[in-house]
């Protein structure tokens, strides 16, 4: 329990598609606007490896380790906000479901200070972890927001829950790289650990983990390009960042191991400077 939260719940986990109906569970253009996308911008817009990111407050995005460790020394790396269409620009202004909208929101920054856990491992992916600190604070809008952390035990889901993870990364559905609403299940490290049995190639579940399997009508499933993205839940209308992606399959039926954000808390505080 943190006894001053990282999190300013004045303004984190609220979106605005919480506030009107939709007939369908088809992603919103202002929804998850905590995400962040994470793109290497030395390379064409074509040849970019991407991976995902949530921002936490005013300056600092986390996101996955293995991220980072993609990228190389002379590399210019950005972090992308409001984005709906990561190569598609001219799309994301016809939409209508939300008025007022048009590409100028999309917003990117320079990093000025990577921060990646000491003790991550790349064979197992544990300590999964990395704080990204932006050159400058941004300004809150409907499209650019940040998620909440977990204060305590309270914040957290509970198994069976569903949990919404999201990212520009590979779309099954549709080839290309939009924003995703994946939906799946919290299930616990021990039946995680059952499911795995069949799945020689997969790491042992450890505590500092979260698992969840996907929920059939989910129009999507998590694939490369994902990892470093938010696991998430909403808990009165106030959205919580359960988990950092770390694993992706691109199929069905396998289960995805994330980061369990709580057990980080301390480092998160730790390495966030005033």
């Amino acid at each position: 329990n943190l006894e001053n939260p990282v999190s300013d719940f004045r303004f984190c986990g609220l979106q605005h598609r919480d506030e009107y109906f939709s007939k369908d569970d088809s992603i919103s253009i202002d929804e998850f606007p905590w995400l962040a996308v994470i793109l290497n911008a030395t390379l064409p817009e074509q040849k970019q490896r991407i991976c995902g990111g949530t921002l936490i407050t005013k300056t600092y995005v986390l996101t996955s380790a293995q991220c980072m460790f993609q990228f190389n020394i002379d590399d210019r790396i950005l972090v992308r906000l409001a984005d709906y269409h990561i190569k598609n620009s001219t799309d994301c202004a016809k939409l209508k479901r939300v008025s007022g909208y048009n590409c100028d929101n999309i917003e990117e920054y320079e990093i000025k200070k990577e921060i990646i856990h000491p003790f991550y491992n790349k064979y197992t992916l544990y300590n999964d972890i990395a704080l990204l600190k932006l050159n400058k604070e941004i300004d809150y809008s409907d499209f650019i927001r940040p998620i909440c952390l977990p204060r305590s035990e309270k914040d957290l889901a509970s198994h069976g829950d569903i949990l919404f993870s999201t990212g520009f990364g590979f779309n099954t559905r549709y080839g290309d790289q939009l924003k995703k609403k994946i939906l799946a299940s919290l299930i616990s490290n021990e039946v995680c650990k059952v499911r795995f049995n069949t799945l020689t190639f997969v790491n042992p579940v450890i505590p500092y983990q979260i698992c969840t399997e996907d929920i059939k009508n989910s129009s999507d499933v998590a694939c490369v390009g994902d990892e470093g993205g938010p696991v998430m839940h909403s808990k009165r209308l106030r959205w919580f960042i359960e988990g950092i992606s770390s694993t992706y399959g691109c199929e069905d039926n396998v289960p995805q191991t994330s980061l369990s954000v709580y057990k980080y808390l301390k480092w998160i505080k730790l390495n966030i400077e005033e």
